[in-house]
């Protein structure tokens, strides 16, 4: 009878530690970084998982339209983001990581126009599709020289831009390129890159500074991808997936 009730509290105590170890991100679908039919659910997803593990934790991925993905993790419905661009804005309410990925972010243009990005001054008059919700640099936001016109989704700009509804988009270039192929391929020949970026966004995973374990849960991942790019992980996730 003792081994009996010895033996239930040791599973207990075994499947309580496991739980505790498992955390949940939360995002929409981000080709090629972040989605749910993507090899290994996308690189960043990958990346965070593999630091994860370094330090003990599993790591799950759901998945949710970008603002319902950081209401969720701000309502303490889910552990994490685990792709983010850091605004001043977010830090009031989340804990950011180190940053582990870039992202280019560039205008998109019709193939036969001949604009290059030069500053926010290059952009005046001209109507730029943005995607909802992301976080672009602030003096691109507030700038009332051009107008912005907002999408749920890159796609969408694409079609607009196509039509000549918008006269640029603007999105990660790696992104777009992976949009495009695997979702618009009849306009890439149509359109292509300006060779300046608006700016270069660090990649971050986010927690919610009510969460808490909030801190550790960044310094577990922190000190899991210092692991992973030591030990050749990292790269190796390049080498699988790009």
């Amino acid at each position: 009878m003792v081994k009996r009730i010895l033996l239930v509290m040791i599973c207990l105590f075994v499947t309580t530690t496991n739980a505790e170890q498992l955390l949940v991100g939360v995002e929409h679908s981000w080709p090629p970084f972040i989605g749910r039919d993507l090899q290994k659910e996308g690189l960043a997803t990958e990346i965070v998982r593999q630091a994860f593990k370094t330090q003990g934790y599993k790591f799950q991925m759901k998945w949710l339209p970008w603002k319902r993905a950081i209401e969720g993790v701000s309502e303490l419905k889910y552990d994490l983001v685990p792709g983010a661009w850091y605004t001043d804005e977010r830090n009031k309410e989340f804990y950011f990581s180190d940053p582990y990925l870039s992202n280019r972010i560039v205008f998109i243009k019709r193939v036969d126009d001949p604009f290059e990005y030069d500053g926010l001054t290059s952009l005046k008059g001209k109507t730029i599709g943005t995607i909802k919700e992301y976080g672009y640099l602030e003096s691109f936001m507030t700038a009332d020289t051009f107008s912005r016109k907002e999408a749920r989704r890159l796609y969408i700009n694409l079609l607009r831009l196509s039509q000549s509804k918008i006269d640029l988009a603007i999105e990660d270039e790696i992104v777009a390129r992976s949009i495009i192929r695997e979702q618009a391929s009849s306009l890439k020949d149509d359109i292509t890159y300006t060779q300046n970026a608006l700016s270069t966004n660090d990649l971050h995973l986010i927690v919610s500074r009510k969460h808490p374990q909030g801190k550790e849960i960044i310094e577990a991942f922190n000190k899991g991808l210092i692991a992973i790019k030591d030990n050749g992980a990292y790269k190796k996730i390049f080498e699988e997936m790009l």
